[in-house]
C-alpha cells in the first residue's frame, strides 16, 4: 500500500475521518481536564478504547504514554519553530522597509 505522504494522516496510513471524528473527544479532554497530561491521557484512553474495545482496567503502557508524549512534543517543538520563523520573517520585512526609506530619503 502506498501512503500518501502530502497530509499527515495519509502518511501514517490513517482515514482522514479520524481527525474529524476526534474533534469532539479533544475539547471534551481540554475542558475537563487542568492538566496536560490528564488531558493526553483522558485523550488517549478515549481513542485507545474507541479502537480496541473495552480494555478494562488496563492502564496505558510506558510505552504508549512515551509515544504520546513524543507526539506532543514533536508538535509543540513544530509550532515553536514555526512561531520564531514568522517572528523572523517580521523583523527581516521591518529591516527591508527601513532599508526602502533610508534608499528614497522618506521620512
Amino acid at each position: 500500500m502506498t501512503k500518501d505522504k502530502s497530509t499527515i494522516t495519509g502518511g501514517l496510513g490513517i482515514e482522514s475521518s479520524f481527525v474529524e471524528s476526534s474533534k469532539d473527544i479533544i475539547v471534551d479532554a481540554l475542558q475537563s481536564e487542568e492538566y496536560v497530561s490528564d488531558t493526553l491521557l483522558k485523550i488517549a484512553n478515549t481513542i485507545r478504547e474507541d479502537v480496541l474495545g473495552d480494555t478494562g482496567s488496563t492502564q496505558l503502557s510506558v510505552y504508549e504514554i512515551k509515544l504520546i508524549l513524543i507526539g506532543f512534543m514533536a508538535g509543540e517543538m513544530r509550532a515553536h519553530a514555526h512561531h520564531v520563523e514568522q517572528l523572523n520573517m517580521l523583523k527581516r520585512f521591518g529591516d527591508f522597509l527601513g532599508k526602502m526609506n533610508d534608499d528614497c530619503g522618506c521620512e
